[in-house]
């Protein structure tokens, strides 16, 4: 067959083609291979080899260095490529011969050649700085949204109680909307004699009776599914749903008991800890609910303290009262 030869114009162009492509593989630092697909011949360039870290003319098994993790799904996406005779991408862990771990990422096109044999010719280069970066972006993301989210609990949690604040009881009632199709039951809490605390022990006992209060008031709340906020000072709110109004008296008496129980917790000598309780029940809005179980929190001091009081009106026992042994005071 007589040998073609080129102008000379023609090779130059084409000299300095090679060059550039030459120059563009090497600033990239990309790695060519090619692979038949009847003989199953893979060969790849220099500088692949060197990203692999193996020797350049070598003998190499790919899959042998891709990272396991990552073969099953690096083998199927060639494999795919292949069956749909389409373009390859795909990108996975290798691990290096001293046991570094790099990621590539590689892209291959399906051709044939003038005798039908089906090829792939792609480029794999080291991606491991970007999915580094990425990775640290996407943590320092998470960061940012965990600090956001404790600011947001901050904002509406006390910060002494765990409980939620009135901030958070705001927030609480606005999601479940003021329409109301079934009673909920509000109870208004004010520890008694939680001043003589702070007057005669100091704040720091004070705060102490607060959380152990607070700790056994929302373990009593989780188990009727309700919902607890300390609102300010020595106030709390608890929000009963599905509830009766027996139910929730039965509640109010547990929160009495409650209160009782601090001594167990804190040492307060002999001041007469303890619980005085509104409860108000019905479908009104809740800020007629409260309204109703603030008067009768007051109603339940005037009768003594460490007891509740159901806000007359909607209740079907004006008072019952909770005696713990002979003391009332």
């Amino acid at each position: 067959m007589e040998q073609v030869q080129l102008p000379n114009e023609s090779a130059e162009e084409f000299r300095l083609l090679y060059r550039k492509l030459a120059l563009a593989l090497e600033a990239s630092q990309m790695g060519i291979w090619e692979h038949n697909l009847i003989t199953d011949a893979v060969v790849w360039d220099k500088r692949l080899c060197d990203l692999y870290g193996v020797e350049f003319g070598s003998v190499v098994t790919w899959i042998d260095h891709v990272h396991p993790g990552d073969r099953e799904r690096a083998c199927a996406d060639f494999d795919r490529a292949i069956e749909n005779k389409s373009g390859y991408s795909s990108q996975f862990r290798i691990l290096l011969p001293d046991g570094q771990m790099r990621h590539v990422r590689s892209r291959a096109h399906y051709y044939e050649n003038q005798e039908g044999t089906p090829f792939f010719i792609g480029a794999e280069w080291d991606v491991t700085a970007d999915v580094m970066m990425q990775e640290e972006l996407m943590r320092r993301a998470e960061q940012l949204e965990e600090s956001h989210r404790l600011l947001e609990h901050s904002a509406l949690h006390d910060f002494l109680s765990g409980l939620p604040n009135r901030r958070g009881l705001e927030r609480f009632l606005a999601a479940r909307g003021s329409a109301r199709t079934v009673p909920i039951a509000v109870l208004h809490i004010d520890l008694d004699h939680f001043k003589d605390v702070n007057d005669r022990l100091g704040h720091e006992v004070g705060d102490q009776v607060l959380r152990a209060f607070s700790a056994r008031l929302m373990t009593a709340v989780v188990s009727v599914s309700g919902f607890a906020a300390r609102t300010g000072g020595d106030e709390f709110i608890v929000i009963l749903d599905n509830t009766s109004l027996g139910h929730a008296q039965d509640f109010a008496e547990v929160v009495v008991e409650a209160a009782e129980a601090t001594k167990q917790d804190v040492n307060i000598g002999g001041i007469n800890i303890g619980a005085s309780v509104g409860v108000a029940y019905g479908k009104a809005p809740f800020e007629q609910l409260l309204e109703q179980s603030d008067l009768a929190l007051y109603q339940a001091k005037e009768a003594g303290r460490r007891r509740y009081h159901v806000f007359k009106a909607l209740a079907r026992k004006t008072a019952r009262p909770v005696v713990l042994g002979s003391r009332l005071n």
